[in-house]
């Protein structure tokens, strides 16, 4: 669930956002019980862009943001993202605009998004472990079996 850049921009109250999310989980799990990421927003350079509703923010209200969506996450068993994080904070990785992530920029967030499925959902690797024994090898594994016995 991706919110809280917009919100933040638009001078949501934190505490508001907090609670608005919390609902948003609330209601989403009466239904069905899926792994629910929540990831921060992410690294942007222009806090003008989009003209007056959307410049309410700046970096420290968004690492404020992240710190709220940790919170939550943390309260509600949900698996947390830090996108501010992945991003380092370098600029080349904006789109021109300012505002959302270039190409590189998107790559960030999916890596980070996906280690962090990766290293939480093991449901990801049932098929490759199923496999790994069969497999062809990528690599020449001669030297590993000769020195450790693999």
């Amino acid at each position: 669930i991706s919110y809280g850049l917009n919100d933040a921009r638009g001078g949501t109250p934190l505490d508001v956002f907090q609670a608005e999310m919390t609902r948003v989980i609330a209601t989403i799990r009466k239904t069905i019980q899926p792994v629910i990421v929540l990831p921060t927003p992410y690294y942007m350079t222009d806090f003008g862009g989009g003209g007056q509703p959307w410049t309410k923010a700046n970096l420290e209200i968004f690492h404020r943001y992240g710190r709220g969506i940790a919170q939550v996450a943390r309260d509600q068993d949900c698996l947390f993202v830090d996108l501010l994080d992945a991003s380092g904070h370098a600029d080349w990785i904006v789109h021109y605009d300012g505002i959302h992530q270039s190409d590189l920029g998107h790559r960030i967030v999916a890596h980070r998004m996906f280690e962090v499925l990766a290293t939480n959902c093991s449901g990801l690797a049932r098929h490759t472990k199923q496999i790994e024994k069969t497999a062809p090898r990528w690599r020449d594994e001669s030297k590993l079996k000769a020195d450790y016995g693999f």
